[in-house]
């Protein structure tokens, strides 16, 4: 199962009311349980978790909930995250089990004996004006690089929408980032356009590097794992629309 969703940016979660939203147009004879116990979303674990008298229900990365699951093809369903994620789609995953006799919590070493459910598909539409936006930083001398979370090759679909393009070698993934030494990450970091499947810690990492390299960092970010970043660069800069944490932590 995919289902391609519009993210939305007001309320809480934009990939949540997403889902609610798709699934009150599209199943709406589906009867949802209230839940009992729920753990939010962490960019450390990259997944939530919500209960219900029913089920226990996983959403999150899917190469992550695929390692969790018991029963999942695990090459099809890469395949189908390659091909969305190539496009400038995000991907979460889905997988659930249900309530064991006597289960009234969650307990996160016990999520145990999930199985795969499917994909959300999601497409965030790119405000306009970024592109002109973009080159006006390039003329004043700014060097932009891009830190997130998501899979490389959606954010790289973005980016060439957005005329900012990335060549397979100015590419770092959170995996490598783990393995590299302080001097090895010195050498490679300012060649680095994009750093994808990132952590919080590591978008510290990144912005500390630079500023050791003589470089005054402005940083982005919207969400509570941006925070640490925000705090640490020189100038840090949120949306309206992000978190009470992150726009108490910027500059």
């Amino acid at each position: 199962m995919h289902q391609i969703a519009r993210s939305v940016t007001s309320g809480s979660d934009p990939l949540e009311i997403a889902i609610r939203l798709w699934g009150e147009e599209h199943a709406m004879h589906l009867k949802v349980p209230p839940v009992i116990d729920e753990v939010p979303f962490s960019s450390q674990r990259r997944y939530s978790v919500r209960m219900t008298n029913e089920h226990v229900v996983v959403l999150g990365a899917p190469d992550v909930l695929l390692s969790m699951c018991t029963k999942a093809d695990q090459a099809k369903v890469e395949q189908s995250i390659k091909i969305f994620t190539s496009q400038g789609y995000r991907v979460v995953g889905a997988a659930m089990r249900k309530v064991k006799k006597g289960e009234n919590e969650i307990t996160l070493n016990k999520i145990d004996g999930i199985e795969w459910v499917g994909c959300f598909v999601f497409q965030d539409e790119v405000r306009t004006g970024l592109t002109e936006t973009f080159q006006l930083a390039k003329q004043a001398g700014i060097d932009v690089k891009v830190i997130t979370g998501d899979y490389a090759e959606t954010a790289r679909s973005v980016m060439h929408e957005l005329k900012l393009e990335v060549k397979p070698n100015e590419i770092m993934l959170g995996s490598d980032l783990k393995v590299m030494s302080h001097f090895q990450l010195k050498e490679r970091i300012p060649q680095i356009k994009l750093f994808a499947r990132t952590t919080p810690d590591q978008k510290l990492v990144i912005v500390q590097i630079l500023q050791e390299l003589g470089e005054v960092v402005a940083m982005t970010g919207d969400g509570v794992n941006d925070a640490p970043a925000l705090k640490r660069a020189d100038i840090g800069i949120v949306v309206s629309s992000a978190s009470d944490v992150s726009k108490d932590t910027a500059d």
